[in-house]
């Protein structure tokens, strides 16, 4: 289908934006996070659409059950069809390499969305924009060190920049330890916020920092995946010397 018979207005713009947002999602996320008045129906119209006009494509997820999840990404017509602004821009993601850690970055950066004192939620792919067009030395640092996702937050009549990032298995102690290094020196970011899949990894983490850490910084923070997903429990993220962080009360 050629670009001419495809009209692309503003809802299909924004579902386009919230796909690149996020690097792969569903037709739920989509119906639930950009039109939830909307029926899934009309949200599966419209992808069926951009399908056809080459702007996206899908994957068939397998899962435990038998079943697909069926999943969509931005092509690269897509990208330089509906954001030409972003031809220049260096290495935007338009797939997923880890599709079950996106998924999950996704329901990460909505539960931060919700606390107080949180001003804006970027994901990877929204800080390698937004370094690009703004005057942030900030933002320049998160793209550096490629942050899973980074938070602003107003505390204390104040601007906060915090890295999030996403542990779903255990890596090497030595990579650890030098992504832990590099965000002790980029003074423009305070704060880094570590999600744990579980408390096994949770405990690497904070042995790891112990481990080469001998000063009384305490700037990384760590909570399960289980812990923060709770909407009903009182959020307690902790430091290795033990310090919760209060940015959010």
């Amino acid at each position: 289908m050629k670009n001419q018979n495809i009209r692309l207005g503003a809802k299909e713009k924004k579902i386009l934006e919230f796909i690149l947002k996020n690097k792969i999602t569903t037709s739920k996320n989509i119906n639930s996070n950009v039109y939830p008045s909307k029926g899934i129906r009309a949200i599966n119209k419209v992808l069926s659409n951009l399908i056809a006009g080459g702007f996206i494509e899908r994957k068939f997820i397998p899962n435990e059950n038998s079943r697909s999840t069926t999943a969509y990404h931005l092509t690269k017509k897509g990208l330089s069809f509906s954001f030409p602004y972003l031809r220049d821009v260096k290495s935007i993601k338009l797939q997923s390499d880890k599709i079950e850690h996106d998924f999950m970055l996704t329901k990460i950066r909505q539960r931060f969305n919700q606390l107080k004192n949180v001003q804006k939620v970027w994901s990877e792919n929204e800080i390698l924009i937004a370094s690009e067009f703004e005057f942030n030395e900030s933002l320049d640092q998160l793209k550096g060190l490629r942050s899973d996702s980074a938070l602003l937050i107003n505390w204390n009549n104040s601007n906060h920049y915090f890295a999030v990032e996403y542990e779903a298995s255990q890596k090497k102690q030595e990579r650890v330890k030098n992504k832990f290094i590099d965000y002790y020196q980029k003074k423009e970011i305070n704060g880094v916020i570590y999600v744990c899949k579980n408390n096994s990894i949770l405990s690497f983490l904070v042995n790891t920092e112990n481990k080469y850490n001998d000063s009384k910084r305490g700037k990384i923070y760590f909570i399960t995946l289980d812990d923060f997903l709770q909407e009903s429990k009182n959020l307690v993220f902790e430091n290795r010397l033990g310090k919760e962080l209060a940015v959010f009360s």
